[in-house]
């Protein structure tokens, strides 16, 4: 059964996700939007509103990620390992696996972080900023291991990032090459022609493991700033790709954004195509610097990661690829290369290119580390 807004009503009475002392007292106004999914939201004055996600395709891969999506928001909010992440998320009421359906709260007056950024030319403001180190620790940890054999961790399929397997699995790569309207991904297209980008991500592909919980697609979008009474604080959404594995990727998909804000808003950068020729230069990310600094320095603070040592160029070399990922998801619908894609391309080149310059920007200072 495929919800209609009409009817909405009666399948949340019916599941137990509404009372009907809201309909009766008029504290209920739904509105219905469509994505790649149905999405109502149901707003309500004196309950907490809810935010409901059907399924318009129920293929295996859109299945999958819905589920995984449920999965891992009940696994937060049922087990204590991760009681520390829970404060973060949106709650959690439900999975509906027959009609593919998941109902989660809905945040009315919260703002992605990329709205935030758009008013803010490309960043963050420092006291949004801040609050990002504390929101990945809360569940960058390596999980115990009733947790890592519980039944709803087994969901997870431990996999490398795609981005990272291009160099390793050919038929994923010629699906990849693939979109649905031109034939041919242009900006991957250029990542496989680059022997330097696949060298790299072979690398990283070649050094991925761990046990904690990871996002996996960490980034402004996905994330939430609401105004509290006790100030500013932040959700994570869309947990559709999460999985275990490496926890310093969700890192290196904050300092993508920072460096994809400079890269979007800075009017001086043009995209002259690519060739691995100039265009965004490792200078031109200058501006980022400073907030990649507060946020690595005060996440490896509380991860107790020394922070000029081999975790900050991993998470350097992760923000490069995943700038190369952001690249090939927006040339998904063209056949040609356009400019923002190529700045990306360039900037992540740049980066992989400059490490040793980059570093001592990020790192503390020796005199800070001897004391």
């Amino acid at each position: 059964m495929r919800l209609t807004l009409p009817q909405l009503h009666w399948y949340l009475l019916d599941k137990g996700f509404l009372e009907a002392g809201s309909l009766l007292r008029g504290d209920y106004v739904a509105s219905q939007m469509q994505t790649r999914n149905l999405i109502f939201r149901v707003q309500r004055l004196e309950a907490p509103s809810l935010f409901v996600k059907q399924l318009i395709s129920f293929d295996a891969s859109n299945t999958y990620v819905l589920q995984k999506d449920a999965t891992c928001l009940w696994l937060i909010k049922n087990h204590p390992a991760l009681a520390g992440l829970a404060a973060y998320v949106p709650g959690y009421y439900g999975f509906d696996a027959e009609r593919q359906v998941l109902v989660t709260e809905y945040l009315a007056e919260a703002t992605n972080l990329e709205e935030v950024a758009r008013q803010h030319g490309g960043t963050l403001p420092q006291a949004v900023a801040g609050l990002l180190p504390e929101l990945l620790a809360s569940y960058h940890f390596a999980l115990p291991g009733d947790v890592l054999r519980s039944r709803p961790v087994q969901f997870f399929p431990r996999q490398v990032p795609w981005v990272l397997a291009l160099a390793q699995a050919e038929a994923t790569t010629q699906q990849l090459l693939r979109t649905t309207t031109q034939g041919l991904n242009p900006a991957l297209a250029a990542v496989q022609s680059s022997a330097d980008f696949c060298r790299e991500l072979a690398a990283l592909h070649e050094a991925w493991g761990g046990n904690s919980l990871l996002h996996g697609d960490v980034k402004w979008m996905n994330l939430l700033l609401l105004n509290a009474a006790d100030g500013p604080c932040l959700r994570i959404i869309d947990w559709e790709i999460a999985d275990i594995g490496d926890p310093l990727w969700d890192v290196g998909g904050l300092v993508q954004s920072f460096l994809a804000g400079v890269v979007h808003y800075d009017p001086v950068l043009s995209a002259p195509g690519f060739g691995l020729v100039p265009g965004v230069e490792l200078a031109h990310l200058a501006p980022a610097w400073p907030a990649v600094r507060r946020l690595w320095q005060r996440y490896a603070a509380l991860m107790g990661l020394d922070p000029a040592g081999p975790a900050l160029e991993k998470v350097l070399r992760y923000a490069a690829a995943r700038l190369l990922q952001t690249a090939i998801e927006q040339s998904m619908a063209s056949d040609t290369l356009q400019p923002t894609p190529t700045k990306l391309l360039q900037a992540s080149y740049a980066l992989l290119r400059g490490l040793p310059a980059v570093l001592p920007h990020l790192a503390p200072p020796a005199e800070a580390l001897a004391a």
